[in-house]
C-alpha cells in the first residue's frame, strides 16, 4: 500500500507534492489531507503510471532454387529379323513441394491494475483550500513488424519417348511408350501477428470528503485512461 499524508499545522501555508510512479502492478493508495489549519491551502497531485512496452520484429529472406528432371525412353531395337520387335518404357514423373512458413508474432499481456485508492479530505480549518488531482493511467504499446522475401524458382521436366525401332525384316514391331508428368506445388505462409491484450483496470477508486471547515474550499480531480496501441 502508498499512503501519501499531508498536514499542514500553521494557520497560513501552502504546500504541493507531485509523484510519479511506475511499476508493472500498482499496490493499493491512499491519498488524505487532514487536519490542516485556517486558511490554509494544501494541495496533493498524484500520478499513477503503468507503462509496457512489447517490440516483436522479424525479417526474413528465403531463396529455393530447385532443378528436377526424369527421364525414361531413348531405347533403340534396330535391325532385327523375324520374330516380334517391341520397346516398353516406364513412365517419367517429377514432384517438387516447397512450404515456406515464417515470420510469426504473437503476444499476450495480462492485466495491470492500478489497484484501488482512496481520497480523503477531512478535518481541515475554516476557510481553508484543499485540492487533491489524481491521474491513474495503464498504457500498453504493442509493436509488431515483419519482413519477408521469398523467391522460389522451380525447373522442373519429365520426359519420355525417343525410342527408335528401324531396319527391322519380317515379324511385327511395338514401341509403348510411359507417361510423362510433372506437378509442383508451393505454399508461402508468411508475415503473421496477433495480440492479446487483457482487460486493463483502473481498480477501484473511494473519494471522502467529511468534516471539514466552514466556508472551506474542497476539490477532488480524478483522471482514468487506458491506452493500448
Amino acid at each position: 500500500m502508498t499512503k501519501f499524508t499531508k498536514k499542514i499545522l500553521a494557520a497560513a501555508s501552502a504546500g504541493t507534492m507531485f509523484l510519479s510512479l511506475a511499476s508493472p502492478v500498482l499496490a493499493d493508495n491512499t491519498i488524505e489531507i487532514i487536519g490542516n489549519g485556517y486558511d490554509s491551502e494544501n494541495e496533493v497531485e498524484v500520478e499513477l503510471e503503468n507503462e509496457t512496452s512489447v517490440y516483436q520484429h522479424n525479417k526474413a529472406i528465403i531463396i529455393n532454387d530447385i532443378d528436377a528432371d526424369a527421364e525414361t525412353g531413348e531405347n533403340d531395337a534396330n535391325q532385327n529379323t523375324g520374330g516380334t520387335t517391341g520397346i516398353l518404357t516406364g513412365n517419367a514423373r517429377t514432384s517438387v513441394a516447397i512450404s515456406n512458413m515464417l515470420n510469426s508474432n504473437s503476444a499476450s499481456v495480462d492485466c495491470c491494475s492500478a489497484g484501488d485508492t482512496t481520497v480523503k479530505i477531512a478535518e481541515n480549518g475554516a476557510e481553508s483550500e484543499n485540492e487533491v488531482e489524481l491521474e491513474l493511467e495503464n498504457e500498453i504499446d504493442i509493436y509488431q513488424d515483419n519482413f519477408a522475401k521469398v523467391k522460389n524458382e522451380v525447373d522442373a521436366d519429365a520426359e519420355t519417348g525417343e525410342n527408335d525401332a528401324n531396319q527391322n525384316t519380317g515379324g511385327s514391331v511395338g514401341i509403348l511408350t510411359g507417361k510423362a508428368t510433372t506437378s509442383v506445388a508451393i505454399s508461402n505462409m508468411l508475415n503473421s501477428n496477433s495480440a492479446f491484450v487483457d482487460c486493463c483496470a483502473a481498480g477501484d477508486t473511494e473519494i471522502k470528503i467529511a468534516e471539514n471547515g466552514a466556508e472551506s474550499e474542497n476539490e477532488v480531480e480524478v483522471e482514468h485512461d487506458n491506452d493500448i496501441s
